[in-house]
């Protein structure tokens, strides 16, 4: 049986990202009007807002935690071309507004920081961001302070993939001297305006990333890049320079959509690409035991697609890393905004701006089918 609750949020504009703790206890929400609250469950399952803060001074784009070995942190990213660190100081009773508190400002983004992510506890305190300068950049604090974070790369993805780009290594203290003189990324960036780089908020530029789960890799992120509908695995090894992988493309025959049948998708008519298939979301699944990887993305044009990656032996002909679509469905009938997989990659959910959230799963003859639809008008129909 599917359950759920409706929190009373008191946000005064669109919630643009939640995001659960690690033992799911403590739930973040990010809103356009600039703040960030964190609610905590209760032991009867209701769910209560125990801090409330101005983050940014431009809508919030995502948030993040941290793992908990590193100690109570957030990260928040903004349209204000900021990325900020939060730490949680258990001394302040809650609801003071005093409980989280900023320890970093990262200001190196030419655009719009629209996607960040804490890389798998294995490799230590790691934070990647990608903007929509095409930058994707990784840093780290100068431990054992949490205050001064440093890019240990920063990657331009279209010239990483032609081959051009060149290495960036800053010493850590570049990155700290920069905050302390209190360098900025210039002003806010409004909706639809150019960057520095050639990207916009509209098409152009990275938009989402997701870490590849399993160690054996190294650190392995997944970039949606661009508004040609590619998904770009990037390595980024250290001290080593970031090395491109593989891109995963759509210029391929795409295949048939298989919507579900006992959840038909909001209109039966075909969707047609809203300007591209950019992608808007993207997920990397837990491998537990698979021999290849799936990454799951979705896109404007409505399209929910799971990606088959293989590597070593199990790769191209040329033992390189190899992709193809395994699974398109168009069942939302829109842009999709968030695909995201369970703890053991075998639950893929998807949500759009068909306002309903999607359960799927792999059958025994590996065609995915939808499991359950939650829909919030239906939901507060019944209240």
């Amino acid at each position: 049986m599917h359950q759920s609750s409706i929190l009373p949020s008191t946000h005064t504009d669109l919630i643009t990202d939640a995001a659960y703790d690690y033992f799911g206890t403590r739930l973040a929400t990010a809103s356009a009007d600039q703040k960030i609250k964190v609610w905590r469950r209760g032991v009867d399952g209701s769910w209560e807002v125990e801090e409330s803060w101005k983050a940014h001074d431009s809508p919030i784009a995502k948030i993040a935690w941290s793992h908990p070995e590193h100690g109570p942190l957030l990260a928040s990213c903004s349209y204000d071309r900021t990325v900020r660190i939060w730490e949680e100081n258990n001394d302040e009773p809650r609801n003071s507004g005093k409980r989280w508190h900023s320890i970093a400002k990262l200001v190196e983004s030419k655009g719009s920081v629209r996607d960040l992510a804490f890389a798998p506890s294995e490799f230590g305190l790691r934070l990647a961001t990608i903007s929509s300068d095409s930058h994707l950049r990784l840093y780290a604090p100068s431990l054992p302070s949490l205050h001064d974070w440093y890019p240990l790369s920063s990657p331009h993805i279209p010239s990483l993939i032609a081959g051009d780009d060149k290495p960036s290594q800053p010493h850590p203290a570049e990155g700290g001297i920069s905050r302390m003189l209190g360098r900025t990324g210039g002003p806010a960036e409004s909706v639809g305006a150019s960057t520095a780089s050639g990207g916009n908020e509209v098409g152009g530029g990275g938009r989402c990333l997701s870490w590849c789960k399993e160690k054996w890799w190294g650190m392995v992120v997944a970039v949606g890049e661009g508004s040609d509908g590619d998904v770009q695995i990037i390595s980024l090894p250290q001290p080593s320079p970031p090395v491109h992988l593989l891109t995963l493309t759509l210029n391929a025959p795409a295949l048939p959509s298989t919507p579900s049948s006992a959840f038909p998708p909001q209109s039966s008519t075909p969707v047609s690409p809203i300007g591209s298939k950019l992608i808007t979301t993207v997920s990397w699944a837990p491998s537990c035991g698979r021999e290849f990887h799936l990454i799951a993305t979705g896109s404007r044009d409505g399209f929910v697609r799971i990606w088959k990656v293989t590597t070593g032996e199990g790769a191209g002909s040329d033992g390189q890393w190899a992709g193809e679509v395994v699974a398109e469905m168009n069942d939302h009938g829109r842009t999709i905004t968030r695909v995201e997989w369970n703890v053991t990659g075998t639950v893929l959910t998807s949500s759009g701006d068909d306002g309903k959230v999607r359960l799927w799963k792999a059958t025994y003859a590996d065609n995915y089918a939808c499991l359950a639809v939650f829909d919030a008008q239906a939901e507060d129909a019944m209240e």
